[in-house]
């Protein structure tokens, strides 16, 4: 009973009177979701979205890459390329931009920290879609090498070189 009287609270606190009277005459059982209090348990890090762990492991069409980048810069280097996919409108052909680190707890002057530690420094990885012939899309490709901090793809010959499904999932698996 009290979830039901917070709902009809909630719902009509900065409601007009037109609001409250469309509120009213719908089901109780339509009420937003968000009405279930979350478990007490759950923390805001838990809650937060995470790529590595909520998305699955490959997507359909997309392949992963390693990006040789400059060292103790690979944040800063993700979020100039989360950026520029952006504005360039390549959602679709970039999708997830990583940098997997792992927390670890430290005890330094008798106080516990919690820090986060690069898996894979100076490396970040990349998921592409590729040309129906095996190539990186030429604007990706570009946009990508011209990034400030970027070094090359990891491949060989020249020619990047996709990641196996065994690296991918302990990348993930481990971030």
């Amino acid at each position: 009973m009290s979830e039901q009287n917070q709902v009809v609270t909630n719902g009509e606190s900065g409601a007009s009177d037109a609001d409250q009277a469309s509120f009213q005459d719908q089901p109780v059982e339509s009420a937003p979701a968000e009405t279930t209090p979350p478990a007490p348990e759950a923390t805001e890090e838990e809650e937060a979205f995470d790529p590595a762990v909520d998305m699955p492991m490959y997507r359909e069409g997309m392949d992963w890459f390693v990006l040789r980048v400059a060292s103790n810069k690979e944040n800063s280097v993700r979020d100039t390329l989360q950026k520029k996919v952006q504005i360039e409108g390549l959602e679709e052909r970039v999708g997830r931009i990583m940098v997997p680190t792992e927390k670890t707890r430290t005890l330094k002057g008798g106080k516990q920290r919690i820090t986060e530690t690069k898996l894979y420094p100076g490396y970040i990885f990349v998921e592409m879609r590729l040309e129906p012939d095996g190539r990186i899309p030429q604007d990706v490709f570009f946009l990508i090498k011209e990034t400030t901090g970027v070094g090359d793809f990891v491949g060989t010959a020249g020619r990047p070189t996709p990641m196996s499904p065994g690296e991918v999932e302990k990348m993930l698996h481990d971030s």
